[in-house]
């Protein structure tokens, strides 16, 4: 018997998902082995170092190595040429990027708060430019269907990559070792992603009418992300400016990114539009509405708990994972966790299926410049804890615009608009796992570290208990979560 299409779509997201995870976990440790190994102001110069370089890859690639998801399915016999062109142009676009960055060294750093990086400026654009060309890889493998290549090429990229930034910083302590390092990651992940493409995909040969094609497809869809990505870094650009390095330190450190809470939230905003688009299609809007109340009562059920757990225990992940160094950044941490409630609403996901992609750069346009307006008040009046306020304050308008026109789109007034009742139920258990964790915390004197496992452990039970007895979660055997992880355990009636 052939497999289902729902299994067949599910295996290679389960290769995915673990690739990503293992190496997220490999990724992880950079920066908890990295305060370890130099003291707050070189580390705040890393933090600044990496906020450039993630902000640049990310603009930089415009689009084109996503334009490959789009093109190579579509016309496999030209994949050696739509491969090339893409490489091609990031490889023209980190030379760029190089020649500029290096060019400009001092105002770049000075961009960044402190002058005394431009020694190091170059180094990472010449990390920069290799890692531009070789971030096809992946995506070349998706789009073959190699899905375990896919997965080895994840796990096997973020593993290396912490290495050969963690052992240069380790052995001679200088974040210019660091550097070094990552350069010679970058240039062996492009020689891997040239030899794997040259074996896989035919001939690498550039194709002037295939690249138009490509420029077509990918530009526009540059600009939202170039929006998108200023959006999201713009305040920790202001803070890095704004104060010292080890200041920043302390708020990047209170930016901690929750391992996977990301990647789930992405991934079900993914499975969602695949399925809201076909109810779509096939006219059924009931449908539409119990996949949206569905998805975002799951979700609750996910980050509700998480955030709590990270209220209550804050302090213990901050100096488990930082040390006693960055307690300074528990309270950040506590309230720039208050911002994974917002993910629980996957708006821009139903955006896209109904095609608002014009609405979703109004959005991000109007985010960015609620930070850009507010953030220089909020900082003078609130300091740090300002700049980490101006991000809930625009997500949270985001989120609002976003949910109205969904409404409007969909015909939903405000009782229909959400999952009111269970939304009510998820921030219910939380109360009342995070109140048993609360009062274990107050009454065990042990370090971080131990105190961090018991109040987690005690929170874990009693949430999975109480919602075991509401009725809203599975038993705690493991079939009771498959189950429920497919969708069965909970009505999507919006009902708990």
């Amino acid at each position: 018997m052939p497999p289902s299409t729902t299994d067949s779509t599910f295996r290679p997201v389960v290769w995915l998902m673990t690739g990503r995870a293992l190496g997220q976990a490999a990724a992880f440790l950079i920066p908890v082995l990295l305060v370890r190994a130099f003291d707050a102001d070189t580390f705040g110069s890393y933090r600044r170092l990496f906020l450039l370089y993630g902000t640049l890859y990310g603009i930089a690639q415009l689009g084109l190595a996503e334009s490959l998801y789009y093109f190579l399915p579509r016309s496999p016999a030209s994949g050696g040429k739509l491969a090339a062109n893409a490489m091609l142009g990031l490889g023209a676009i980190g030379v760029a990027c190089l020649a500029l960055l290096s060019a400009a060294r001092t105002p770049v750093a000075q961009l960044l708060g402190d002058a005394g990086l431009a020694g190091l400026v170059p180094w990472l654009a010449l990390f920069l430019a290799p890692m531009l060309v070789s971030s096809v890889l992946e995506i070349a493998m998706v789009s073959r269907r190699e899905h375990g290549a896919a997965t080895l090429a994840y796990f096997a990229t973020d593993l290396s990559r912490a290495a050969l930034l963690i052992l240069p910083a380790l052995l001679v302590g200088s974040l210019r070792a660091l550097l070094i390092g990552a350069v010679a990651f970058a240039f062996a992940r492009m020689l891997a992603t040239l030899v794997w493409l040259g074996r896989r995909m035919g001939e690498l040969r550039f194709d002037r009418a295939l690249l138009a094609q490509q420029l077509g497809y990918a530009v526009p869809f540059a600009l939202a992300v170039t929006v998108e990505t200023v959006q999201a870094n713009l305040h920790q650009y202001v803070v890095s400016a704004s104060c010292d390095a080890a200041a920043f330190a302390v708020y990047s450190v209170a930016l901690l990114q929750v391992p996977l809470v990301d990647q789930a939230a992405t991934t079900t905003g993914s499975v969602l539009m695949v399925q809201m688009g076909e109810a779509l299609q096939q006219r059924q809007p009931e449908q539409v509405r119990a996949l949206w109340h569905d998805t975002v009562a799951r979700l609750a059920l996910l980050f509700f708990p998480l955030v709590t757990l990270l209220l209550v225990a804050g302090r213990e992940v901050i100096v488990t994972l930082f040390t006693a160094r960055y307690a300074d950044s528990v309270p950040l941490f506590r309230l720039a966790a208050l911002g994974i409630l917002l993910l629980a609403l996957q708006s821009d996901a139903v955006l896209r299926v109904l095609a608002e992609t014009r609405f979703l750069l109004g959005l991000n346009v109007l985010r960015l410049a609620l930070v850009a307006v507010l953030i220089g008040p909020f900082l003078a009046r609130f300091q740090l804890a300002g700049a980490v306020l101006v991000v809930l304050v625009a997500g949270l308008v985001g989120k609002a615009v976003g949910l109205a026109r969904i409404a409007h789109l969909l015909g939903l007034g405000l009782v229909g608009l959400l999952p009111w009742r269970r939304l009510a139920v998820a921030m219910a258990l939380s109360a009342g796992a995070g109140l048993l964790a609360f009062s274990l915390r107050a009454v065990i004197g042990w370090p971080p570290l131990p105190r961090l496992l018991a109040v987690g452990a005690a929170f874990v039970l009693g949430y999975a208990l109480l919602g075991r007895m509401l009725g809203v979660l599975p038993r705690l055997a493991p079939s009771g979560w498959i189950a429920w992880l497919r969708g069965t355990a909970i009505p999507a009636d919006g009902r708990p």
